[in-house]
């Protein structure tokens, strides 16, 4: 049996570095200098200020993860294990600090603690597959082939399509319960999923010593392939009706790849996930691929405005302060292109400049903002938020130029268009606002405030006023509750 040698453990997920400053006596000034340290791959650096905030505030969940991270980058697990176990003890929801324990411990070849601590993270985060397929992996190491299968079964049954548990359950089935039949299959599976992945080598090679050629499909069909949609999306509906949301989730999926065209789906498995306990990060990956897919969908701003919330919910325990306000002021906004985008920690810092602009904190949000685009300079959020600061401040020409660019990034993006409009209103330039109103009615006919702005430009042109009585009727009939409703509706009873 080799199946030590070929399980493939799932890559734990690195958290986002946050923007760093500079000091040596403040625990948080610690910590915020070594995310920097770590962001520019310095880990042994980042090791030693993150210790010493450690040291002087050994409650500090974020810095003791933060140092098990930069002491396991440079190459000291021994001296990382105790900074994920105390962060684990510190932080009763992340399961992150326990996955990184275990990967030490494996390591060493301690499976049974490795076991104890997957099962301590799995009670953290339940609808976990890359947690279930580490699971299944400490089990075969155990010599507990049952419980492998279970564990990595019910990680297939969360995540159909997640490679790890496709080519350990290959391997498993092959090596320890002996059922080549079953290997085949799975590592057929396997490569049609991930056909560049990193096993895929390996299980060409598995089918050709099987005597399967490694193009061939498996030899039995989804039996679901051929179920209607709309017939998914009921068995989903039934589904959450009596509470079993794993079996919704699934019928989400199937009909959401069954009817791409279909935004329903992606919605329907948004909200699913949307408000139930540990299901936060699945719930802001089923927004933004809704957003991706159906970026003018009447529902997008409110997806926005979920992904946001999500994150920000995510990062209140663990986020560092940003520069005083004094740091940020005066001078241009200067763009630093990033060498290497990278959107995780662009999303994050997204994430922290959406609280302070719910604050109206505009110093510390243009920071984080600003960082966004530095981070990864194709998120158009980020120069979409930028000009509402600066919209904000009244600074209508920045607004302008970053709107202008938030909507080069994501062509017919209703917010960004509609924002620009507005810009140009108050720039006296009502022509050019005109134009990109109509535009939103040409690509997003159901975005309710360019109805609004229109009337409002027009509302004092008295051979307007039929059109403004019917763009104020559309926008109450899409917006009944929305903010400018108590507005609309009182011009229209006093102008009928």
């Amino acid at each position: 049996m080799t199946i030590h040698r070929t399980l493939q453990w799932a890559p734990v997920l690195v958290l986002a570095v946050l923007a760093a400053g500079c000091g040596s006596g403040d625990p948080d000034v610690l910590f915020e200098k070594g995310m920097q340290d770590c962001e520019g791959g310095h880990y042994r650096a980042a090791a030693r200020s993150l210790e010493k905030a450690c040291r002087l505030e050994p409650k500090h969940a974020a810095a003791q993860l933060w140092c098990g991270v930069a002491f396991w980058k440079a190459d000291k697990p021994g001296d990382a294990l105790p900074h994920f176990l105390a962060a684990a003890q510190l932080d009763a929801s992340n399961p992150m600090p326990l996955e990184y324990a275990a990967l030490i411990l494996a390591d060493r070849g301690e499976w049974l603690e490795v076991a104890k601590r997957l099962n301590e993270a799995f009670r953290r985060m339940p609808d976990s597959p890359r947690i279930l397929n580490d699971m299944g992996v400490a089990s075969a190491m155990r010599g507990n082939s049952a419980a492998s299968r279970i564990q990595l079964a019910q990680a297939l049954r969360m995540s159909p399509r997640y490679p790890p548990a496709l080519y350990n359950m290959a391997v498993l089935s092959r090596d320890a319960l002996h059922q080549p039949e079953d290997a085949r299959h799975q590592f057929t599976r396997y490569l049609e999923v991930a056909p560049d992945g990193d096993k895929a080598e390996q299980a060409r090679k598995a089918l050709e010593t099987m005597g399967l050629p490694p193009s061939a499909k498996p030899g039995r069909a989804s039996p679901r392939s051929e179920i209607r949609p709309d017939t998914l999306m009921k068995q989903a509906q039934a589904a959450i009706s009596r509470q079993d949301y794993d079996e919704a989730a699934v019928r989400l999926q199937e009909a959401a790849e069954a009817a791409p065209a279909s935004p329903e789906p992606l919605w329907g498995l948004a909200r699913l996930y949307d408000g139930k306990p540990g299901q936060a990060e699945r719930a802001a990956n089923a927004y933004r691929a809704f957003l991706h897919a159906f970026a003018d969908d009447v529902r997008a701003p409110q997806a926005r405005l979920r992904i946001n919330a999500l994150a920000s919910r995510r990062l209140d325990a663990t986020s560092p302060s940003t520069p005083p306000p004094e740091a940020l002021a005066g001078g241009e906004l200067v763009f630093h292109k990033p060498e290497v985008r990278n959107r995780t920690e662009a999303l994050a810092a997204l994430a922290r400049g959406s609280q302070y602009y719910q604050k109206r904190d505009w110093d510390r949000a243009l920071f984080d903002f600003k960082r966004v685009v530095e981070l990864d300079d194709s998120v158009p959020e980020g120069y979409f938020n930028l000009g509402l600061i600066y919209w904000n401040r009244g600074d209508f020409e920045h607004a302008r130029q970053l709107f202008q660019t938030a909507l080069a990034r994501r062509p017919n993006w209703p917010d960004a268009r509609c924002m620009l409009a507005r810009v140009y209103f108050r720039q006296q330039l009502g022509i050019k606002g005109v134009e990109h109103l109509t535009e939103i009615l040409k690509t997003a006919p159901s975005y309710a405030d360019a109805y609004y702005e229109l009337g409002r430009y027009y509302r004092e042109t008295p051979s307007r006023r039929t059109q403004v009585r019917n763009w104020y009727g559309h926008y109450l009939q899409l917006a009944p509750k929305g903010a400018y409703a108590p507005e609309t509706s009182a011009w229209l009873a006093a102008n009928p």
